[in-house]
């Protein structure tokens, strides 16, 4: 039996640390503007063309900012690197105070209404789980091989914390390490639209006018962002076989956007699986959308879904599946209605 696993995140698996939702990313854009202009950096023409973006994208106010930049070819550059100063400027807020301190000013409200934030770390749960047999760093490393992360996220939330989190246990060490770094994120982890640069090692010394440095010094040919349609070709093939050859998947704060799910062809991916599988999807807000995605995908009704043992006809193939949806954080639907399989140690 396949032991894969496969986690599909979107903007909603990192909003509970502070980082924005697709919807919020624009406010988010602006407040980043706003503060490069109070510490006056030096970059005036980058700067004056971030003011404009920020005009453009309030005009056409898009459902995805993916597909805006595609559309758009010569506002893409002056994107991505407004997108990446944004992403950095809210991961650093995250590490140093849950991500609160980023969101209040662009968003500012103290509870929100559909239960996003949770402190709770979603990422160390889950690992504690798939590592709970290891004895020793090749064990952790044989346990690693076995999970699958796609996001469509430009942040490195997941690789932060996983980081961090090998540091804290017995078994980090030299060999470890390298196949984390070199290995594991090279491999494993597919970001389907790129991600932002990050220095995992050295990243909780970053600072705000660092932020801003690394707004002025960007780069289009250093950049690891891409947008829909340009360049996907491999990450799609790697993508597509991690569906396929995982066992368990779970779409943890992944709104079934359309585009992003036609970017992996995602309804048909899942319907040519032949094996038994389960299925895990988050839906905090219980939104009709997201339930009705995951019928057609499966061709039942939402309550059929939520029960199915077998046999459906989805996309004119039969899938064998267990699906399971949570109306909770991404850490309480971990924690009390996900099964998140430990992974067996073969000793032998």
């Amino acid at each position: 039996m396949s032991q894969y696993k496969l986690i599909i995140t979107g903007a909603g698996a990192s909003a509970h640390n502070g980082l924005p939702l697709g919807s919020e990313l624009i406010d988010a854009m602006e407040y980043t503007v706003n503060e490069l202009k109070t510490h006056k950096i030096k970059d005036a023409v980058h700067l004056k063309h971030a003011e404009q973006f920020i005009v453009d994208i309030k005009f056409y106010n898009p459902v995805n900012i993916d597909y805006f930049l595609f559309l758009h070819p010569a506002k893409r550059e002056i994107g991505q690197r407004l997108i990446e100063t944004t992403i950095l400027r809210g991961i650093k807020s995250d590490v140093l105070s849950m991500g609160v301190s980023f969101r209040k000013f662009w968003k500012p409200r103290t509870k929100d209404k559909n239960n996003f934030f949770d402190p709770k770390n979603w990422v160390k749960f889950f690992l504690q789980n798939q590592l709970a047999y290891c004895e020793n760093s090749q064990d952790v490393i044989s346990a690693l091989k076995s999970l699958f992360l796609i996001t469509f996220n430009y942040d490195v939330m997941f690789e932060l914390a996983l980081y961090k989190y090998l540091k804290t246990t017995l078994f980090y060490n030299d060999d470890l390490k390298e196949y984390v770094f070199k290995d594991f994120f090279v491999n494993n982890i597919v970001h389907v639209y790129g991600k932002i640069s990050c220095d995992y090692e050295n990243f909780e010394n970053l600072d705000s006018r660092q932020v801003c440095e690394f707004f002025e010094n960007w780069s289009s040919c250093d950049s690891k962002i891409s947008v829909i349609g340009v360049g996907k070709s491999i990450l799609h093939c790697k993508a597509v076989e991690m569906i396929k050859s995982s066992e368990d998947i779970y779409f943890l704060g992944y709104g079934f956007d359309e585009f992003n799910n036609k970017t992996l062809d995602l309804g048909k991916v899942l319907s040519e699986k032949k094996i038994n599988q389960r299925i895990y999807y988050t839906n905090v807000a219980d939104g009709i959308k997201i339930n009705d995605t995951m019928s057609s995908f499966f061709g039942n009704s939402v309550d059929m879904v939520e029960s199915y043992r077998g046999g459906s006809t989805c996309g004119g193939g039969t899938h064998n599946a267990t699906i399971t949806k949570s109306t909770k954080t991404v850490y309480d639907a971990l924690e009390h209605d996900f099964i998140v399989p430990i992974f067996k140690i073969d000793k032998n």
